[in-house]
């Protein structure tokens, strides 16, 4: 029988962080493959807003925010709802918590995940998960509740009986959408009918007026926004020691002003950044990052810790910027292009938006 992956600590062993990486890898690509089986901004199980009285409740669950990280509640959470009868939205949001006893310098060495209840959510956050909507009754009449059962995952068993339902345990899982009609089996098939005759054909009908000729189309945008430059080699890897000097200030040059203003809104939504080193033994991270809009340079600041650089010293590897473009816009209003054509001088047509990856290669040694 097949052994499930792990790794094995025994007495005497000498821990490396090939044992340490190994271990957290094996958990990642457990949660990924979870996340891939329930989807993004979806409930696994529970997370039903009850209403008790004049309170509401939400009841323990799991799921996943847009930005794939997981959210869990463990135990039943009393709303506290705001003054006024506006609906407000309920949601659960993944935070991070850095242990500061395991800080090395300004470093947090242990990092966790937590979840907590916010009333009213940020729909717009990528890492809330929104499970319904609460109209308040002012704590004199009983509140009312709202979830949409399309972001809930059915069972296995479930009976497409469009309800809530509650399992051995007393989780609250979703029965399934309703589906219409008869509970009947498909029925034998029936013998083909007799071929019949073949018809005579009818007059010919007159032929039409013209039709008005239809405006041209519009054709692809003319004026888009494009990258025009970035102030390090896309081709040419670069050494791990001066790496870090280089990820603090990397900047992207576009053709046309940029959209300041609006950038901080959707900087979460925007922008990411990856270290992934070449070798499978070491896992894909991401660390701190800032990102400024000035005129028409996109800056960004990354912070890279030892280990992440003594792990691409070890193999090689690439830190790794993706951009939405759908979320940049010039000063116009539009959005910017992903086309990177203009880095080695070619000439297409560019589109506006689309997800940009930029890489910065990274030599070993």
């Amino acid at each position: 029988m097949t052994a499930p992956p792990g790794t094995r600590f025994v007495d005497g062993l000498r821990v490396t962080p090939a044992h340490l990486n190994h271990l957290q890898a094996v958990a990642d690509a457990a949660v990924a493959d979870l996340r891939r089986v329930v989807g993004r901004d979806r409930v696994a199980i529970g997370f039903r807003l009850l209403v008790e009285g004049t309170s509401a409740v939400l009841t323990p669950g799991v799921g996943f925010t847009r930005s794939g990280l997981p959210v869990r509640r463990d135990e039943a959470v009393a709303l506290s709802l705001p003054a006024g009868t506006d609906p407000v939205a309920v949601g659960v949001r993944a935070v991070a918590h850095e242990d500061d006893a395991t800080r090395v310098g300004d470093v947090a060495t242990i990092v966790d995940l937590l979840s907590e209840v916010v009333v009213p959510a940020d729909a717009a956050d990528p890492d809330t998960l929104v499970v319904g909507t609460v109209t308040p009754g002012n704590g004199v009449d009983a509140p009312s509740v709202d979830q949409n059962t399309s972001a809930f995952v059915p069972p296995h068993s479930h009976r497409h009986s469009g309800t809530f339902v509650q399992d051995e345990d007393g989780v609250w899982l979703f029965d399934g959408a309703t589906v219409t009609g008869g509970g009947g089996g498909q029925g034998p098939k029936g013998d083909p009918g007799e071929k019949g005759d073949k018809g005579d054909p009818g007059d010919k009908g007159q032929k039409g007026d013209t039709g008005e000729t239809g405006r041209p189309g519009e054709g692809l945008p003319q004026d888009v926004t494009l990258l025009k430059g970035v102030n390090w080699s896309i081709v040419d890897p670069v050494g791990v020691g001066a790496l870090r000097d280089l990820a603090a200030k990397l900047q992207l040059e576009w053709s046309a002003e940029l959209d300041a203003g609006s950038a901080p809104r959707f900087a979460r939504a925007m922008a990411q950044v990856f270290i992934a080193p070449i070798d499978g033994g070491f896992p894909v991270t991401r660390p701190a990052f800032r990102l400024d809009v000035d005129a028409n340079v996109v800056t960004f600041t990354v912070e890279l810790d030892d280990q992440s650089l003594t792990a691409l010293g070890k193999v090689g590897g690439a830190l790794l910027l993706d951009l939405v473009c759908d979320y940049l816009v010039d000063t116009n209003g539009n959005p910017v292009s992903s086309s990177q054509a203009l880095l080695r001088d070619a000439r297409a047509p560019a589109l506006p938006g689309g997800l940009m990856r930029l890489t910065v290669p990274v030599e070993r040694g």
